[in-house]
């Protein structure tokens, strides 16, 4: 299947949303534990250290915002407005912004 605008404007749209859940909800396909240089499915046990999440996010997220992307017929994705492919993600950034102030404050 030939990549279009169409799939980037699901795709950007739906990266950030997926990821600021993913975030929120630690929902995540795998962990890092770089005290063991290991990644995992399931947690490990407290001895193999503090695990790095954000690999996980970010993978979780681009894949379902790829799946989307494919998923989501091409005419459908023309009839939404272009500037909702920065409007949302600006949004999204936003959000974050005032979730996470309270380690700046």
């Amino acid at each position: 299947m030939k990549p279009n605008a169409s799939s980037f404007k699901i795709f950007s749209i739906l990266f950030g949303v997926i990821y600021t859940l993913a975030f929120y909800f630690n929902w995540q396909m795998f962990r890092y534990y770089p005290l063991v240089g290991r990644f995992s499915v399931a947690a490990l046990p407290k001895a193999s250290g503090p695990p790095i999440n954000w690999y996980g996010w970010i993978a979780t997220a681009a894949i379902v915002s790829a799946l989307a992307a494919i998923a989501v017929p091409r005419k459908l994705a023309e009839r939404l407005p272009v500037g909702l492919s920065w409007q949302i993600p600006t949004l999204v950034l936003v959000v974050i912004f005032i979730y996470e102030k309270r380690w700046f404050m």
